[in-house]
């Protein structure tokens, strides 16, 4: 039994003749590349419009934004790691000096000197970053809910410990870094 369509061709069932192309932006390339060979063997292309490019068009927008938040805090976040890092080396520089004149060498009294930083400094970039993470995910679901309406199930709002301990790491190793860089400057300072 061989079903007709209205032009008198062969009706080919939709369901077994469709595609999904794994990167919705790429349908051009797609049609420049086979939609000929397609036309020739008697067959036509149609895509459901989905607004690809009006999505890329929105996601490219905010991926630049994303990467203008990133440069600019980034850069706001060194600075304020740099002044709070200044201050506590003014209030602490006297015990660092009473030390050193007392015959402690530079590697003991430096690492009184920054130890309570550096564990003042992790707990609280663990925990804020912990927290902002959260807080992220709880608004971005919040985001979702108003436009999906209900939530799949297989929605994976789970933590990925892996980027909040980049995160963290990066941030521990920057305050590092500025602080031995800080305490070699006040070495040199002092002993001059």
């Amino acid at each position: 039994m061989e079903f007709l369509s209205e032009d008198g061709e062969p009706y080919l069932w939709v369901q077994l003749y469709n595609f999904v192309l794994e990167n919705p932006a790429e349908q051009s390339k797609f049609i420049e590349k086979h939609g000929d060979r397609i036309k020739e063997a008697g067959y036509e292309l149609q895509f459901i419009e989905n607004n690809a490019e009006t999505f890329w068009i929105s996601t490219d927008k905010v991926l630049n934004n994303l990467k203008t938040n990133i440069a600019l805090y980034g850069i706001l976040l060194l600075f304020v790691m740099l002044f709070a890092i200044y201050m506590y080396m003014e209030i602490y520089k006297n015990n660092y000096a009473i030390e050193r004149i007392l015959g402690v060498t530079h590697k003991s009294a430096a690492r009184h000197l920054l130890m309570p930083l550096y564990i003042f400094a992790t707990l609280g970039v663990g925990f804020s970053s912990y927290i902002g993470y959260q807080t992220a995910i709880r608004n971005s679901q919040k985001i979702l809910e108003e436009i999906l309406g209900e939530l799949p199930d297989t929605l994976d709002l789970a933590i990925s410990v892996k980027f909040i301990f980049l995160i963290f790491l990066i941030i521990i190793v920057v305050l590092m870094i500025e602080s031995l860089f800080m305490v070699f400057k006040l070495k040199k300072s002092i002993f001059t």
